[in-house]
């Protein structure tokens, strides 16, 4: 912590590197988080630590409604060395299971209560974790089972547009360099988030009540509803003519009607204020009619929902429970290829 310039964060994993003589590695764990916060205080301490949560498996997956604001207990979770990996194989993946299904909603919290535990709640937003080969190390026999850029991609969106973060293992050769069938893997992933991104629009946004306006704190447009808005929705507009490389009506194009593929909506609360949203509805609009594209649950920091490819002349976000009135810090659409 005093040799490499600051470091963002210090991941603890409660697995004990015992020998064969069976003796039993003690962690003071207390300690460690003392002098991690002296050394390097704007790190922050990840699986075994109050900062960041693990998702409960290390094969990349969210849950369907992963919460951020969960009972403070989880924070002791994995300090347990048995709940932890002990050897480096693919297999764990299948073998781990989640501390719960469901850790944050309102019924898994009255849960708690019904049993005499009342957790005080925290913030504990959770990261995934997984590697690009089937174990942690590199082992030159498995350059053939390196996770291609579409499972990567897959894995990206997953954890990051479910309120997570995704740690991803790239473990370095014996020479200390990443092998080639990675560094491919890794260049690909780089052209699909880039063409993600080419893809995402904001279009015309208009909302049911107020507006995006810039926070005086830092100048980020947020959207705060009225607190008297019953259902507070966020209309996008597609307007014009989608192009085809050959113009209107040709190859990908729409025949000069208006309207635009979409594939996935994007949606961020601002979780300085916290994570509020429950319930999400998405609807298509098309000329006069109007059609459920779908539905989801939390947002948190990003939720990526995606949606049948549908041509649409807007997209209807409605935000249909929440826990208080949200504060919403981008709501846009991703167009299919």
């Amino acid at each position: 912590l005093t040799g490499y310039g600051e470091i963002f964060e210090v991941w603890l994993d409660g697995a004990c590197g015992e020998g064969p003589d069976g003796r039993t590695q003690r962690y003071d764990w207390d300690r460690y988080y003392a002098t991690v916060r002296a050394l390097q205080p704007g790190a922050v301490i990840a699986v075994c630590g109050p900062d960041v949560r693990w998702c409960g498996n290390e094969a990349g997956h969210t849950r369907p409604d992963e919460w951020s604001v969960v009972p403070g207990g989880l924070r002791d979770a994995e300090r347990v060395a048995a709940r932890s990996q002990t050897a480096d194989d693919a297999d764990f993946a299948r073998r781990v299971r989640s501390d719960a299904d469901d850790l944050g909603s309102r019924a898994a919290l009255a849960r708690l209560d019904a049993a005499g535990r009342h957790d005080e709640l925290v913030w504990y937003p959770s990261e995934v974790d997984t590697s690009i080969r089937p174990g942690w190390f590199h082992h030159p026999d498995q350059d053939d089972q390196v996770l291609d850029a579409d499972i990567l991609f897959g894995l990206h969106r997953s954890a990051t547009g479910g309120n997570a973060t995704l740690l991803l293992n790239v473990p370095p050769d014996r020479h200390g360099l990443i092998a080639a069938p990675d560094r491919t893997a890794l260049a690909g992933l780089g052209d699909r988030l880039a063409d993600q991104r080419r893809r995402t629009i904001r279009g015309l946004r208009r909302c049911s009540s107020g507006g995006f306006q810039p926070d005086p704190a830092d100048g980020v447009p947020i959207w705060r509803p009225d607190p008297a808005d019953p259902r507070p929705t966020v209309t996008i507009g597609l307007d014009g003519p989608r192009r085809g490389p050959c113009g209107p009506g040709g190859p990908g194009g729409s025949g000069g009607q208006r309207g635009q593929r979409v594939e996935a909506v994007v949606l961020r609360e601002r979780i300085a204020e916290g994570q509020r949203i429950e319930h999400v509805v998405v609807n298509g609009i098309r000329g006069e009619s109007r059609t459920v594209l779908g539905e989801c649950g939390t947002v948190g920091n990003r939720r990526i929902f995606a949606v049948p490819p549908t041509v649409v002349d807007a997209v209807e976000i409605a935000i249909t429970a929440s826990r208080t009135t949200p504060v919403i810090s981008e709501a846009a659409v991703i167009l299919a290829p």
